[in-house]
């Protein structure tokens, strides 16, 4: 009944084994790629409409790293930078069947499609050396867009393209799916540390008067105890300071006149530069030039 109900939770297991037994009967040796080219943004609850309204690639980015779980608990993306490139690493927590990161793979091929348009090259997607036989299989689809890398799976995007502002960006759109991904989780994340800490900011925010060991203590937890559960829950003090702080950045930048300089404090900065510098950050781009781009 579950897999008939759009708003279920449907385990990892139980989704493995469908598509172990979903490939056994295709005989098609690359049943995910098959199947993820099939597979719309849209299916994947809210959280497609807030990919496709993103401001920029890097925003939708951050939504995978943030909101993925709506889709899977097994799924780990995560988001590290240089100078010029950024880089979207995935993982699974469990063994999950070849199908399943082949399945995983396509949709982010066609969601950056969707984002950029079919001409646009999406990044590199690099492949451990194993998986050879994935890479020509994607080649025929997506061309040298996917290339054998490392010992891990990424997508590699430049920070020129990673920053820059899509024409189809909506951020009152992504918000208002942001919320509806947020709240869904919400129901099922309520024992979960890292929404007591998150609930813990939006009330000390403001006064900017707070400290990681003071979280800990308001949570009767020692420091390291702390740490140690936001690792469990695959995140981190600071991950969800940053979260929560460009939640209502974009709150403020969106359904308010609030200045940059009025909005830093709200937000716990000590001024607008340090604001400036965290929301290029997380966005690619300064809040004054969001906010003029017309994302509002």
């Amino acid at each position: 009944e579950a897999i008939k109900n759009p708003n279920a939770r449907y385990p990892d297991t139980g989704l493995n084994r469908l598509i172990e037994l979903a490939t056994a009967a295709s005989g098609d040796e690359r049943f995910g790629v098959t199947v993820g080219r099939y597979i719309a943004p849209t299916s994947l609850h809210a959280l497609g409409f807030s990919l496709l309204a993103s401001e920029t690639l890097l925003a939708a980015l951050q939504r995978l790293v943030r909101y993925f779980r709506i889709v899977s608990d097994a799924t780990v993306f995560e988001i590290s930078k240089n100078k010029s490139d950024y880089t979207l690493g995935l993982s699974f927590t469990l063994m999950v069947p070849p199908a399943r990161i082949d399945l995983t793979l396509v949709l982010l091929l066609e969601l950056f499609r969707h984002l950029q348009g079919p001409d646009a090259k999406p990044g590199r997607f690099r492949l451990p050396p194993a998986q050879a036989g994935l890479v020509s299989a994607l080649q025929k689809h997506y061309g040298d867009a996917v290339e054998t890398g490392d010992e891990r799976i990424e997508l590699v995007l430049e920070k020129t393209v990673a920053e820059a502002v899509l024409p189809t960006g909506n951020a009152e759109l992504a918000y208002q799916n942001d919320k509806i991904v947020a709240d869904y989780l919400a129901r099922f994340d309520s024992n979960r540390l890292s929404e007591r800490v998150r609930a813990i900011f939006m009330d000390r925010l403001v006064t900017g008067k707070f400290s990681e060991e003071q979280i800990a203590q308001q949570l009767n937890l020692s420091l390291r105890s702390l740490q140690r559960r936001l690792r469990e829950e695959r995140t981190s003090y600071q991950q969800l300071l940053d979260e929560t702080r460009l939640e209502l950045a974009l709150q403020y930048i969106n359904r308010t006149q609030l200045s940059v300089a009025q909005i830093a404090p709200l937000l716990g900065f000590s001024d607008s530069s340090n604001f400036n510098r965290a929301f290029k950050r997380w966005l690619g781009l300064p809040p004054s030039r969001y906010r003029a781009a017309g994302f509002q």
